[in-house]
């Protein structure tokens, strides 16, 4: 049910995380802790995987911002099992994790330019996993998020379910293959 022109078999998704920025913390060693230099601000992160028709299959948080997309998804893998053969599509920060799929390093003599349509076609796919961010992490409230942690994570799973009823009525990505994706 979950398959593309691309990766008929064998693949379930695309992973991703994203931050939320937060007020700064009153207390320093927290501050350091949530600290993203990618961001430049405290944030807490969350990880989605998304199918590839754009619904949300796996979703975990909140991860403090200095913890690595990969510390993420060790941590969390309980919530996204995977049988042998089944890979997830991912961009470079996850490549060294097994049934991690992501881009080809670029030689120097891609003279043909394979590796670079290669990586198109997967970049394409992965998208997916961003347009999925975007409709969580945009949403007004999580702009710049003022209130407790334990608030923050009600409000995000809140959101995080009423994105995939969405998502799930209004399908963003169209099925592939013979078989009953809507039933």
């Amino acid at each position: 049910m979950n398959h593309a022109p691309h990766f008929p078999t064998r693949f379930t998704g695309m992973a991703d995380t994203f931050p939320v920025k937060t007020e700064e913390p009153t207390d320093l060693e927290v501050g350091q802790v949530l600290f993203s230099v990618k961001d430049g601000s405290p944030v807490w992160k969350y990880l989605l995987v998304v199918s590839f028709l754009g619904h949300i299959i796996c979703f975990a948080g909140p991860f403090p911002g200095t913890m690595s997309d990969k510390e993420i998804w060790e941590a969390t893998a309980a919530l996204h099992p995977l049988v042998p053969g089944e890979w997830i599509i991912a961009d470079g920060v996850f490549k060294s994790i097994p049934q991690m799929f992501t881009p080809h390093p670029m030689p120097e003599d891609d003279e043909t330019g394979r590796l670079i349509r290669w990586n198109n076609i997967l970049a394409h796919y992965r998208a997916r996993v961003e347009h999925i961010n975007r409709v969580v992490k945009y949403h007004r409230m999580f702009q710049s998020f003022r209130s407790d942690v334990s608030v923050l994570e009600a409000a995000m799973k809140i959101t995080v379910h009423l994105s995939n009823i969405e998502l799930q009525r209004f399908p963003r990505y169209w099925p592939y293959g013979p078989w009953s994706h809507f039933d």
